[in-house]
């Protein structure tokens, strides 16, 4: 049978027989055995052995190359892994301060406008606050000059001039009367002669007497005319 196995003795026996019947060119070689064998492998061991543990030696080195070679593309690697890693959090981050930045113009462009409302709202407040300012001096003034017309015997009628007037002559009118009156003593006759003299002022030069407006009040006044368009009731009051 194909696989069957001699023993080891009787495959030893054969293989001698067979190396010593061997013959090359019509001539016998001489018997072989097995000890002949161990014999050459003893004499070749002294040129095996430096071979063997060179071998040994250059299969190490090349082990070694091979783990050097494997540690290095390892590191390069993680290098990489970490560069990017670093690039990711750079470019994170540049996005996160971005973000911050554009969030902070924002709030300080609201704040902006807020502060702006604001302002606009105090301007606004304060223009409402004078102009009432001048309506309640204004009808004070009036009231005062009707009081004092009364007083001197004058008509409506008479002292409407003075009455149509408006603004800082209404009030400068009304404080000469008021004056007169308190310094005492002061009569009918001395109310109606300052009564005159100002409807005199008013009815004469009082419009080219009085005094030019300054930069200021023209301001105001172009504020005014955009914030009480005319028809607006009571605009010059």
């Amino acid at each position: 049978k194909s696989n069957a196995k001699l023993p080891d003795g009787e495959r030893a026996k054969l293989i001698e027989e067979l190396l010593g019947t061997m013959e090359v060119d019509g001539v016998s070689l001489a018997p072989f055995r097995l000890t002949d064998l161990f014999v050459v492998q003893l004499l070749m061991l002294p040129f095996s052995i430096p071979r063997f543990f060179r071998a040994m030696r250059e299969r190490r080195e090349l082990q070694k190359e091979i783990e050097e070679e494997q540690r290095l593309e390892l590191e390069r690697e993680t290098e990489e892994r970490e560069q990017a890693k670093l690039r990711n959090e750079e470019v994170l981050r540049k996005r996160q301060v971005a973000k911050e930045r554009k969030q902070q113009a924002s709030e300080e462009v609201a704040q902006a406008r807020e502060l702006q409302r604001q302002g606009r709202r105090r301007e606004e407040e304060e223009e409402r606050r004078m102009a009432e300012e001048r309506r309640e001096a204004a009808r004070h003034a009036r009231e005062r000059i009707q009081a004092v017309g009364r007083e001197a015997g004058l008509a409506a009628d008479d002292i409407r001039p003075l009455l149509s007037l408006a603004g800082n002559p209404l009030v400068a009118a009304a404080k000469r009367l008021d004056a007169l009156c308190n310094s005492g003593g002061a009569s009918a006759e001395k109310k109606r002669a300052l009564l005159q003299e100002l409807l005199e002022q008013t009815n004469g030069a009082g419009a080219s007497a009085a005094e030019p407006w300054n930069r200021d009040e023209l301001a105001q006044l172009a504020k005014a005319m955009q914030r009480y368009p005319g028809g607006t009731p009571d605009r010059w009051g």
